[in-house]
């Protein structure tokens, strides 16, 4: 008996030293229509699975505002945030940063149709422009920061929840621009691309990251962190993560993201 009591003793201490696995919910900002976000995001947390034995389960959102509303509440355990989100989440402490892509800065777009006579910012001044949703970050806060505060212009916002609809607007003359991403844009099928032409892009920030909830267990945290990191060095793993896109995963701070605090980007940003 006392040798039967020393094994599950040495068991026990054995799960309380690994962590049990758990299941843990995972959302990601909805930039794309929901079957293309679930064909980008399935096969990595599938992945994410395997190298950490944990369950990782997709929530989706129809929109940004809805996944602005997860965030805000600290309903999501795992996410793929924007940059402002990230800089939000850390300084109240909900959200802690592990990755992010360390091969490329996030920088906002202002796109118009290639026939149109609009060729710089000041132009839009009064006119209607595509945004994804108020807060979007580099399609929409971005940009409308920098038409705000360096162009002093004013325009009116057209919210149409993701940015491919954004592009579709200003191709179809329901607005006469649209902010995005080079990102997104370059995703779009080819007819897209070559209806628009792009007239602005705005400063450099820090691109979108994945985010633990703080209530997830360290232990679980630097598992997961590990595990991208891991990905982001082979073959199949890199294939998977570029399609976030994120081409080079680097462990990702709070000290990325301060600088931003100091841009003014709460003006823009309309919480919940």
């Amino acid at each position: 008996m006392r040798f039967l009591g020393i094994v599950v003793f040495a068991v026990l201490m054995l799960t309380a030293a690994s962590g049990f696995a758990e299941t843990y919910s995972f959302g990601a900002i909805p930039q794309f229509e929901p079957r293309k976000l679930a064909s980008i995001w399935l096969p990595i947390l599938k992945e994410l699975n395997r190298r950490t034995g944990h369950t990782f389960v997709m929530t989706g959102s129809s929109n940004i505002p809805v996944f602005d509303a997860s965030i805000d509440l600290g309903k999501l355990d795992f996410a793929y945030m924007n940059p402002y989100q990230v800089l939000q989440t850390t300084k109240n402490q909900k959200y802690i940063p592990l990755v992010r892509d360390g091969s490329r800065e996030l920088q906002g777009i202002l796109v118009v149709r290639k026939d149109s006579p609009l060729t710089r910012p000041q132009l839009l001044d009064g006119k209607k422009v595509a945004f994804p949703s108020p807060n979007a970050f580099g399609a929409s806060i971005l940009v409308q920061a920098e038409l705000q505060g360096k162009f002093k212009i004013k325009i009116r916002p057209l919210y149409v929840q993701t940015h491919s609809s954004v592009y579709l607007s200003v191709i179809l003359g329901e607005a006469a621009a649209g902010g995005g991403v080079l990102s997104t844009l370059n995703k779009q099928k080819p007819e897209v691309i070559n209806a628009l032409k792009i007239i602005y892009k705005t400063r450099l920030a820090p691109p979108h990251a994945v985010m633990a909830n703080s209530r997830v267990l360290r232990e679980h945290r630097d598992q997961v962190r590990r595990a991208f990191l891991e990905m982001s060095k082979t073959e199949e793993g890199r294939r998977l993560l570029e399609k976030i896109p994120m081409r080079d995963a680097v462990a990702a701070s709070a000290a990325d993201y301060q600088p931003m605090a100091s841009w003014g980007l709460e003006k823009i940003y309309i919480g919940h």
